[in-house]
């Protein structure tokens, strides 16, 4: 109905779309290929607009592109890692390998 277009309309165009947990099970492994639909074409019509998105994930880049072959969200996670550069954030109390998190954006 108009409801999830107005929906998508507003995602597609607010000035910073920030998604969390980039790469978890829950995001990426849906079996519902239509929302995965949404989420890519939200994310590919945002890259063409040159609108920002920020996206955080506990996984390192290799561990995002090794689990972007055997999820579901294969399409998904290419075209983020395509267009973004990554930070990563290190946790001043613990060691680098404990716990970071990388932000893609």
């Amino acid at each position: 109905g108009g409801q999830l277009e107005e929906w998508i309309a507003s995602l597609e165009s607010i000035p910073v779309l920030f998604l969390d947990d980039l790469g978890q099970t829950h995001m990426i492994a849906s079996r519902n290929e239509w929302a995965q639909a949404l989420i890519i074409g939200i994310v590919e019509t945002r890259m063409a607009r040159k609108k920002p998105m920020l996206f955080t994930t506990n996984l390192s880049q290799s561990s995002l592109t090794a689990r972007s072959g055997e999820l579901r969200g294969e399409t998904l996670l290419r075209r983020i890692l395509d267009c973004c550069e990554l930070i990563k954030f290190i946790d001043a109390d613990s060691s680098e390998s404990a716990h970071s998190t990388t932000s893609l954006g």
